[in-house]
């Protein structure tokens, strides 16, 4: 009896470790994911990268949910690395070089990371075609005119290797929209096309791929693709309509947007030459406008001009727009002055030279101003002083000394007047010295 109870309990112990063993591997088993299924990639559309697959079957758990750790590369760009609760996602990429994409599962309790599987990977082989067809050095810009018409040129280098009859054809795609450009501006090597504004304007720029394959008839032609951020793509017009307006002591320079796809993100860069000293500064303003206000030196004799400035928005670049025409800011109450001085200065001066030609063409001095006529010959006897033998002088003030001559006569010749007689009663008056 005590040997059967020793054996049954001995049998107890082994069941109870076989329970206990069994569920240690439940519990593991528990923790464990494995690996997602069937991953796939597509590319239904222009650029547009889908994958998909399909999560392993587990033992529920209360608090536990799944999360994926999804990689993508390719050969031109950096890895994207993201995670997602769903069983897709969706990139667009340039693939013509092909593409590999990675794929792991997460077992998530209480926001803790339990567990992770094993990655599983899919690639994409890069667009057929014969090496060196594909086209090479693309360039692609966007303008918008002062019509509000946004445009896209490319401009590229046929490939190699590519054969003389080979023709190359260009898309593009933004938001959900593929594009194909039909006109050619400049040949096979370049293309322009126009498209509505409203696709490109938005809160925030995106991404904007474009493609361009080609055909020939004795080789494949490679297809080419190229991502760009639409915001760097813009070539930034100049800020257009500068004006000056003045208010009491200051002076307010302003002007307005340019044309563009994202008018939000725009600062000013303002350059000032003061034209009396040559000196030359600049000043970013974030507004269409500079004030020049009472504590800051006169704006009196300055040239101004002004450049837009697109700050980058998921990146650091920055973009400038070309400088506006020079615009003069002057003294105006002094140089109107001397503008008015100026002005009639020039005025008498070429008044009084035409008048001297005038005058000297026509003679008109002549007929203004005829010659005085001779007097006759009567004015003139008349006019002609007469002579007289005893001047008479008279000097006021003067004493009057009278001279007496007496008169002495020839007895014999009693009628004849003596030599050197004065008549009588003559008064000569000697000054007295």
């Amino acid at each position: 009896m005590i040997i059967s109870a020793q054996i049954q309990s001995m049998t107890m112990t082994g069941i109870k470790l076989v329970i206990l063993m069994f569920l240690w591997i439940q519990l593991i088993e528990c923790d464990h994911i494995q690996a997602p299924e069937e991953l796939q990639i597509k590319v239904p559309n222009l650029g547009r990268v889908i994958l998909s697959w399909r999560p392993s079957l587990m033992a529920s758990a209360l608090n536990r949910s799944i999360k994926y750790e999804v990689k993508i590369k390719t050969p031109d760009t950096e890895e994207d690395w993201f995670f997602t609760h769903h069983t897709n996602a969706t990139r667009l990429l340039a693939v013509h070089r092909g593409l590999y994409a990675d794929v792991r599962a997460i077992l998530m309790e209480d926001k803790q990371n339990v567990s992770r599987s094993e990655w599983v990977r899919q690639e994409l082989p890069p667009f057929p075609g014969a090496k060196g067809t594909a086209v090479t050095n693309l360039t692609c810009h966007i303008k918008t005119d002062e019509f509000l018409k946004t445009s896209l040129t490319c401009s590229w280098t046929a490939g190699i290797n590519a054969p003389a009859d080979t023709q190359y054809y260009l898309y593009y795609s933004y938001k959900k929209r593929i594009e194909k450009c039909y006109s050619n501006s400049q040949g096979e090597n370049s293309v322009a096309c126009q498209f509505p504004l409203e696709q490109l304007i938005s809160s925030l720029p995106g991404k904007f791929l474009v493609h361009i394959n080609g055909s020939s008839k004795s080789l494949q032609i490679q297809g080419f693709q190229h991502m760009y951020i639409a915001e760097h793509m813009e070539t930034i017009n100049p800020p257009r309509n500068m004006s000056l307006s003045e208010g009491g002591d200051t002076k307010n320079l302003s002007w307005d947007k340019p044309y563009s796809l994202f008018p939000g993100y725009f600062e000013y860069e303002v350059m000032i030459w003061n034209l009396e000293t040559g000196s030359n500064k600049t000043q970013i303003v974030k507004v269409p406008m500079l004030q020049n206000g009472k504590l800051q030196p006169p704006w009196t004799n300055h040239m101004m001009k002004v450049r837009a400035i697109r700050k980058g928005i998921f990146t650091n670049k920055d973009l400038y727009s070309n400088w506006t025409e020079p615009f003069h800011v002057e003294n105006t109450v002094e140089d109107k002055i001397n503008i008015y001085l100026i002005a009639g200065f020039a005025c008498l001066t070429v008044t009084g030279l035409v008048l001297i030609y005038v005058c000297s063409r026509f003679q008109l001095l002549g007929k203004m101003f005829p010659p005085i006529p001779k007097p006759k010959e009567a004015l003139k006897e008349f006019l002609t002083p007469q002579k007289v033998d005893i001047v008479s002088f008279h000097l006021v003030n003067e004493p009057e000394v009278i001279c007496f001559i007496e008169e002495m006569r020839d007895i014999e010749n009693p009628d004849r007047r003596p030599l050197n007689s004065i008549p009588s009663g003559f008064k000569h008056k000697i000054p007295q010295t």
